[in-house]
């Protein structure tokens, strides 16, 4: 016979499985949420966070974890300054991605090619809302308890296409701050960010996006 011990304890375990499981939402409920983000950032004219950077690179499941300071300036400058490792940053800057590492000469990469396309999915996202998302991709958006997951699948035919796989935002409810990002690049790499103390419309580091 099972004790009214293990039973609650199996209720309990039950619940908690079914909470874990985020809910799709209605279309209804998604157009709010793409008008609310989408007010969200075309208000944003600076944003600055905390970021922490892992690269997954199958089949040997190596991961590569960075650390470091984003910011972003509208309408389409954007810097990652990494302090682990020490020396090395990402930069946007009129549609050219400038990657920085001590000791070499800095790399120059078109922000629409292919070498460009994580750099790419970054920039997008504080450039993005509703109308954005739908014209490139199939918006797919799911909420567990403050987390909504808005999840981006490029349209067949469309300027994404072939350059990501998926790109699945956490936003936190309701002010619709961001809080991860997961880009799957292709089957073989995934890069995953986490973002804290974010700041929005403020002044960003002075070592961010200097001349």
């Amino acid at each position: 016979m099972v004790s009214i011990r293990a039973a609650l304890l199996i209720v309990l375990a039950t619940l908690g499985a079914a909470a874990a499981d985020p809910v799709p939402l209605t279309a209804a409920e998604q157009a709010r949420e793409e008008k609310a983000f989408g007010a969200l950032q075309r208000g944003t004219k600076t944003f600055q966070a905390d970021l922490r950077q892992a690269v997954l690179v199958r089949p040997i499941f190596s991961t590569l974890v960075s650390v470091g300071t984003i910011g972003y300036e509208a309408p389409g400058k954007l810097e990652v300054r990494f302090s682990q490792p020490t020396g090395q940053s990402l930069r946007i800057d009129e549609g050219i991605v400038t990657l920085t590492q001590p000791g070499k000469e800095p790399r120059h990469i078109p922000l629409d090619s292919s070498n460009g396309q994580n750099a790419a999915s970054l920039l997008d996202f504080f450039r993005s809302d509703g109308a954005r998302w739908n014209k490139d991709f199939h918006v797919a958006m799911s909420r567990e308890g403050d987390r909504l997951f808005v999840s981006l699948r490029p349209l067949p035919g469309s300027a994404k296409a072939g350059h990501v796989e998926e790109v699945v935002t956490t936003l936190h409810l309701p002010d619709h701050e961001v809080t991860a990002m997961r880009i799957s690049v292709n089957p073989f790499i995934r890069v995953d960010y986490q973002f804290t103390h974010n700041r929005r419309n403020g002044p960003l580091d002075p070592a961010l996006l200097a001349p």
